[in-house]
């Protein structure tokens, strides 16, 4: 009888490796070093993204952190509507709302720039309103209404102002006569209606 190779021994808790045994032909596309060699990425990639589905759904913890910054580049309308539709229904938009979505900006954003002149001249923030969809400093309150969709909150208090911007307040005061509130902690300060500011605080944040 043909000598047995050594067994490795196996420690409590100690886990084992899976054994690809399929030929080459059988998933050209999971590589392999023999036929009883260790099964790569492939697989392995797509099981991890479905466990951590699984524990995203299943409620369990993950870790978060808490944004407070102050910039010039605000969110794209595309982020924003997506992060509505998951928050209202529990899941990603489907083709179909996506294709809707994207046609109604599209429809939106070229209708403002017909009946906007000095926002279709305005090289410094042409580009982002019309291909990034993003809202930035030097925007126009009707291009943000285009991109974000109505405020849902409002206000010309400094008080109240200096409450939404808490510690990047003394870099916008004197410098904001109004400021419009929008999901996720997001803020735009404007003068004479234009943005001049744009803050984000938001507790419970996912790493990204």
């Amino acid at each position: 009888m043909a000598p047995q190779p050594p067994q490795r021994s196996k420690r409590p808790g100690t886990a084992v490796p899976l054994l690809c045994h399929r030929a080459p032909s059988d998933h050209p596309s999971i590589p392999w070093r023999s036929s009883k060699g260790l099964c790569y990425a492939g697989a392995v990639s797509r099981v991890a993204r479905v466990l951590l589905a699984a524990l995203v759904l299943g409620g369990c913890s993950v870790a978060t952190r808490t944004i407070d910054e102050s910039t010039s580049q605000g969110p794209t309308a595309d982020d924003m509507w997506t992060k509505q539709v998951v928050a209202a229904n529990g899941r990603m938009p489907t083709f179909e709302e996506k294709r809707h979505f994207e046609d109604m900006l599209g429809e939106r954003i070229a209708k403002y720039l017909r009946e906007h002149e000095d926002a279709a001249s305005n090289t410094l923030t042409l580009q982002t309103f019309r291909f990034l969809h993003q809202v930035t400093v030097g925007m126009e309150k009707g291009q943000v209404e285009v991109l974000l969709g109505p405020a849902f909150t409002t206000s010309d208090d400094a008080q109240q102002m200096a409450t939404w911007a808490r510690r990047h307040w003394p870099l916008i005061r004197g410098r904001a006569d109004e400021a419009w509130g929008y999901p996720f902690g997001w803020f735009f300060y404007f003068d004479k209606g234009k943005v001049v500011a744009i803050t984000q605080y938001l507790e419970g944040a996912p790493y990204q």
